[in-house]
Formats: structure tokens, C-alpha cells, sequence
């Protein structure tokens, strides 16, 4: 049996976990016939136009510095 001390510790540890996670997520899908889809994704608060491969990569807790990404322009998902 856990105390109640053990179990805070294990409540603020998976908070910790959650917290430290990056989230990406997906602010538009563009389609052109014959081509794969690009993705606009935001990560920390920065915008990224990525492809299948990158997206996978991101899901897999890679971050957008350590894949060389580059932000785009800070005008929001309809940019372009």
C-alpha cells in the first residue's frame, strides 16, 4: 500500500512528464494533385510547413531544432 506521499510524488511526476513533452499540433493540411500533403504545424508556439516523414518524426518527440527545421513567418497558419 502507497502512502500519500508516495502517490503525490508519482501525480507530480507524471505532470513533469506531460509537461516536458513537445505537442505538436496540426493548423493546416494543403493538397496538390499528384504531390504529398504539406502540413503547417506548431510547435512552442512557432509555425513549420512539414511533409509525412518530418511529421512522423515530430510525433516521435524529435524537436524542430534538432531536425534543422525553419520557422516560417509568424503570421499564423494562413500564411503563405
Amino acid at each position: 500500500m502507497s502512502t500519500a506521499v508516495e502517490k503525490q510524488l508519482r501525480q507530480r511526476r507524471a505532470v513533469f512528464d506531460a509537461l516536458a513533452r513537445k505537442k505538436v499540433h496540426i493548423a493546416s493540411r494543403r493538397y496538390r494533385e499528384g504531390e504529398a500533403p504539406v502540413y503547417r504545424i506548431l510547435v512552442s508556439g512557432r509555425y513549420y510547413d512539414v511533409g509525412d516523414a518530418v511529421l512522423s518524426q515530430l510525433a516521435d518527440n524529435v524537436t524542430p531544432e534538432d531536425l534543422e527545421l525553419e520557422a516560417v513567418a509568424e503570421d499564423g497558419p494562413d500564411a503563405r
